[in-house]
């Protein structure tokens, strides 16, 4: 099994949870910031995705990541993350791909 064939149930469930049968999701994330509290840390990323829904329409999320982190025997675990969205919903704009001009 390929590390995406184990991701994509996961990922479903959770567009799932917010009511979106996607056929595509495209994810960008930012740099991010990370505070560090001795063995515990949080996170923060800005997060824009871009998804084709089942239906032919598009989808945009853009949201907020907010994190907690364990520091444990060398190295770091995910301890919880939650997603603030901030927009969800159809894109502003129509996507058109454009040729490049060289």
């Amino acid at each position: 099994m390929r590390l995406r064939d184990s991701v994509r149930p996961i990922a479903s469930a959770h567009l799932a949870s917010f009511g979106i049968d996607a056929t595509i999701i495209h994810q960008i994330a930012s740099g991010g910031l990370i505070e560090f509290e001795g063995d515990e840390a949080s996170g923060r990323f800005y997060v824009n995705e871009y998804g084709a829904l089942s239906n032919g329409s598009g989808l945009l999320m853009l949201g907020i990541y907010f994190d907690r982190y364990s520091g444990k025997s060398g190295g770091w675990l995910f301890q919880s993350r939650r997603i603030h969205p901030l927009y969800m919903g159809p894109p502003r704009h129509e996507w058109r791909l454009e040729p490049l001009s060289h």
